[in-house]
């Protein structure tokens, strides 16, 4: 939505980061990545496949999806480092879970936990990169 999208420029700002965000239902990028990355988003949406579909789209033929997610102690009600507030963890699945709905999307291709740079898991991710089956 718009206003997400202003919320996010304005945190990417906050944070110096050169992020872009875009709003458009009939964007005209659709179909024309090799590459679509879906960082650290599924757990803050009670609905993922619907986004996961909109990811997707952006997507040419044979192109992959890398999805990542916290690998560690969280809670719904908190971020990754245990912060309350926006940007709350509303969805919390295992990396079994996710590995199994990104499985039946199409064919998963890798799998791995990137460390962070924080001691202990709570700073690490789940990285899996899949070929959706439509792609």
């Amino acid at each position: 939505s718009a206003p997400q999208v202003q919320s996010n420029r304005e945190q990417a700002a906050r944070l110096g980061s050169s992020a872009e965000f875009y709003v458009d239902p009939h964007l005209a990028l659709h179909g024309c990545a090799d590459v679509v990355g879906v960082l650290d988003c599924l757990e803050h949406t009670l609905y993922p496949n619907p986004l996961l579909d909109r990811a997707e789209a952006y997507l040419r033929p044979q192109g992959l999806m890398c999805v990542t997610v916290p690998n560690g102690p969280w809670s719904p009600t908190s971020d990754t480092y245990g912060n309350g507030g926006p940007g709350q963890h509303v969805a919390v699945e295992s990396p079994a879970t996710l590995h199994a709905r990104l499985q039946a999307r199409g064919q998963v291709l890798y799998v791995d936990v990137v460390r962070g740079d924080q001691a202990g898991e709570a700073n690490s991710s789940v990285c899996i990169v899949y070929r959706p089956a439509r792609a």
